[in-house]
């Protein structure tokens, strides 16, 4: 059974301490602009200092982002958290040589035009996210197996990366996905499954389904 949780799309403090109360390790900002819980900059770094508390780590989740947007936010969030204790994610489209420069644990989200060979040759680079939709249709498709195999070959040869399985709370894991992927964490997100309404989230319903959610084959 898996027990390292994160959750994304964090953007209030009452959820934070919530998260820190049940044991999430980490917490995500999503910084996409296209996402329900696009969070603005400011807001992050207000929130950071008000939870210096936060024992986990922080995330912070960008999409074809310019790089020195990137490194300006950085430069906001070290004042609050040591630099062991944040880490990059990102999908879209980077150049080689953004990921070259990376000195800061990041991981990516796994597409399949991902140049994979110019990410994983940086010692930063910790591993992947996995959405779970994705496995579930190459699931039903009768190709997961091979593609598992694939992606194995292709990565792992040389290198021990961590796999995150991006799923929804209620997401059916079927049990042939722990067996042939080795995940590391799982991540979930603030979503209308544990809100009250849009951007208002229900800490007794967080809870419970947290509970339930680990309680899950992962």
């Amino acid at each position: 059974m898996i027990e390292n949780y994160q959750v994304t799309g964090v953007y209030d403090s009452r959820t934070i301490k919530c998260l820190q109360e049940v044991g999430v390790q980490d917490i995500i900002f999503d910084l996409r602009p296209r996402s329900f819980n696009f969070i603005q900059k400011h807001l992050v770094s207000s929130l950071l200092k008000e939870n210096q508390t936060f024992s986990g780590r922080i995330g912070l989740w960008f999409e074809n982002e310019k790089d020195f947007m990137i490194q300006d936010l950085l430069s906001e969030v070290l004042n609050f958290v040591s630099k062991d204790k944040v880490f990059l994610i990102l999908s879209g489209n980077y150049s080689v040589e953004f990921f070259k420069s990376i000195e800061l644990d990041f991981y990516c989200i796994y597409q399949q035009d991902l140049k994979v060979q110019s990410i994983i040759s940086n010692s930063s680079f910790k591993g992947f996210y996995l959405y779970f939709d994705f496995l579930e249709g190459l699931y039903t498709s009768g190709s997961l197996n091979s593609w598992v195999n694939n992606f194995y070959t292709q990565i792992f040869r040389d290198k021990v990366l961590d796999i995150i399985l991006l799923r929804d709370w209620d997401s059916n894991i079927f049990p042939s996905l722990v067996e042939l992927i080795d995940f590391s964490t799982i991540c979930l997100p603030i979503n209308a499954k544990v809100e009250v309404c849009f951007r208002n989230v229900d800490i007794n319903k967080l809870k419970s389904s947290f509970e339930n959610s680990s309680s899950y084959l992962l």
